[in-house]
């Protein structure tokens, strides 16, 4: 019963910062497009936080076992999605963007804010396992799937800072490389602004057209 309790108060604090997201561009004190600059702290500071520090724990063979098991469920769980994308995309005549967004969701700032609060920060690893195999896919399949019929970059892949933040943790975490306390201080006030941050970038997002449009729009048929 108090885990459901923290459960509905923690959702309901996500859903107030969302609502706040939408209020200050409906208030006109900023622009949908200004979440431009939030989205950048967000995927180039705060994600790449949050994995180095999730992957700043003692090796445990149970966590070990629960990570690999944690990676294994998402990868199933996004080929399933990828499944539902492919058959619904012809019937529903999704273009790309409306694909990405079927199979990627914004997970990460729900999930993890939620995890910390009632299971504790050692278990935030097993929700990045969720966000590593989701951001692999997003800056491979996804990221080709917006670009057409060009060629994947596979060096922008690579030396994209979530995919090196990927690779530093797993390094750190295999070789039990404990950071200096000041910097995973650092990157743990970073990663807290995940949830937050999420929220606000959804509120936003939604505010840019009315609610009637967000969810009553129905699809041309141009056949």
């Amino acid at each position: 019963m108090q885990i459901s309790i923290l459960l509905a108060q923690q959702i309901a604090q996500l859903f107030l910062i969302l609502i706040m997201g939408y209020a200050v561009v409906k208030a006109g004190l900023l622009k949908a497009s200004d979440s431009k600059v939030l989205s950048v702290v967000m995927v180039y500071l705060v994600t790449p936080c949050v994995i180095i520090n999730a992957f700043q724990i003692n090796d445990t063979p149970e966590i070990r076992k629960g990570l690999l098991y944690s990676m294994a469920i998402a990868a199933a769980i996004h080929v399933v999605l990828l499944g539902i994308s492919a058959l619904l995309s012809r019937p529903l005549k999704l273009d790309a963007v409306e694909q990405v967004n079927v199979i990627y969701s914004n997970a990460a700032a729900l999930v993890i804010p939620l995890v910390r609060a009632l299971l504790g920060d050692e278990y935030v690893i097993y929700s990045c396992a969720f966000i590593i195999v989701q951001l692999i896919l997003l800056w491979t399949h996804a990221s080709s799937l917006l670009q057409g019929d060009r060629a994947l970059d596979w060096k922008k892949v690579f030396s994209n800072i979530n995919m090196i933040a990927i690779a530093a943790g797993a390094l750190l975490y295999w070789f039990r490389v404990a950071l200096p306390a000041p910097l995973q201080n650092t990157m743990s006030t970073m990663g807290d602004m995940i949830g937050p941050m999420g929220m606000l970038l959804a509120g936003m997002a939604i505010a840019e057209k009315p609610l009637r449009d967000v969810f009553c729009t129905q699809k041309k048929n141009t056949s």
